[in-house]
């Protein structure tokens, strides 16, 4: 994963699931495989096979939990896809927020409103996380930023000053 071989890896852990279906650890890391197959492809502007990827680290990572619900890095990672995934939608609506008539400020709302219901999706995955690590940064940082895109700014703040003290 660090040096970007990820397609060479899924074979990989494909190999070793089948010799070991209940490692989680090789599941979850398939399922990481996936998620950064997906922000590769989505960067490169091939939608078709972002979106394939972005199905196989779902299930992937679903089937992760179902051999250990407590699995932090399964529970951190599906949190983290379905917020990157409302954090590549965030863009579109950027530009969308620069059309002032009627009906590009309905678009704006409509795709507001896609963004929070993706972070709500994020939601009860980095809470299990939290509750398994409660001073963890990048899930402190999760939390604040996923209760503010959400428009819960009293959660937000409180997860604020969390990470502040924790840091």
């Amino acid at each position: 994963l660090r040096t970007g071989q990820s397609r060479e890896l899924v074979g990989r852990l494909k190999e070793g699931i089948a010799k070991e279906p209940g490692n989680v650890t090789l599941v979850a890391a398939l399922a990481n495989a996936y998620d950064m197959l997906y922000q590769q492809e989505m960067q490169a502007g091939t939608e078709g096979a972002a979106n394939e990827y972005y199905m196989e680290a779902t299930t992937t990572y679903e089937k992760a939990l179902k051999i250990d619900s407590k699995n932090f890095e399964s529970l951190y990672g599906l949190g983290a896809l379905y917020y990157n995934k409302a954090a590549l939608e965030t863009k579109t609506l950027v530009s969308l927020g620069e059309d002032f008539s009627e009906e590009g400020m309905q678009k704006y709302d409509a795709k507001k409103k896609e963004v929070q219901e993706i972070m709500k999706q994020a939601l009860p995955y980095f809470q299990k996380a939290e509750a398994l690590m409660p001073n963890d940064i990048s899930t402190l940082l999760a939390l604040k930023e996923v209760y503010a895109n959400t428009e819960d700014l009293k959660m937000s703040k409180i997860f604020k000053d969390r990470l502040e003290t924790v840091q």
